[in-house]
């Protein structure tokens, strides 16, 4: 994600990075559970009239378990909703996101599909001078594809 805003002859300039991963074990024909990771990467600066008021950059890793539920609607067609909670205290102080989507089986081992998500992120470090705060909410549609490999 890359944001920029000006105003006057002040600028921020924000990126973020994500990266996700994930391994899941099928309970059952329509329930998985899945354990994985959330490797965050963040950096902003912020200038006025050009001359750097502030420009920080973190990045943390988020451990997460998470558990999705499969309804088949056809041979072809299935829908599914997913969820997962992580950070714990190790990365972030929380982490969470929930995901409703459809998915069309291409082929027997590829789907693709079209959903929306929601994530929740709460981030903190340091203290006084060095506190850096991410509290943020995200949420918006999505792709997604699915390779199996049995």
């Amino acid at each position: 994600m890359d944001a920029s805003e000006d105003s006057g002859t002040t600028r921020l300039e924000y990126d973020k990075l994500a990266r996700v991963g994930t391994l899941g074990y099928r309970v059952t024909s329509q329930i998985d559970v899945m354990a994985g990771g959330h490797v965050h990467n963040l950096s902003y600066e912020l200038t006025d009239s050009g001359n750097e008021l502030a420009e920080s950059s973190r990045g943390w890793f988020d451990p997460l378990l998470g558990g999705r539920f499969r309804w088949p609607i056809s041979s072809r067609w299935q829908l599914r909703a997913a969820g997962h909670l992580g950070g714990l205290g190790i990365g972030s102080d929380l982490a969470w996101g929930l995901e409703g989507s459809i998915y069309y089986n291409v082929l027997s081992n590829l789907s693709v599909g079209l959903g929306y998500r929601f994530w929740a992120i709460d981030y903190s470090t340091g203290s006084a001078d060095e506190l850096f705060v991410y509290d943020v909410t995200h949420s918006g549609p999505g792709i997604g594809v699915i390779f199996r490999s049995y």
